[in-house]
């Protein structure tokens, strides 16, 4: 399951349950949750930006690309 996030320059971005699950794994693993939730979104910013490297390529061979975060990362999907 997935949720369309919002798009950057026209490259959509979605978020897959499981990196939800992270974001609150992470929170309520420690005593403090708010570091938890930090650590989580820093994460997923950090693979964000990667893949948005990867949709900036495609997207420049107009491949029409997609970015989904889940998890364990993520991933640009686009045309063949």
């Amino acid at each position: 399951m997935q949720f369309q996030l919002y798009s950057i320059g026209g490259i959509p971005v979605r978020l897959s349950i499981w990196a939800l699950l992270l974001v609150g794994w992470l929170a309520f693993r420690n005593a403090d949750p708010v570091s938890g939730i930090f650590l989580a979104l820093g994460i997923l910013l950090s693979v964000l930006i990667h893949e948005y490297g990867h949709a900036l390529v495609a997207a420049r061979y107009r491949l029409q690309p997609s970015i989904t975060l889940h998890a364990f990362g993520g991933y640009t999907l686009h045309q063949p």
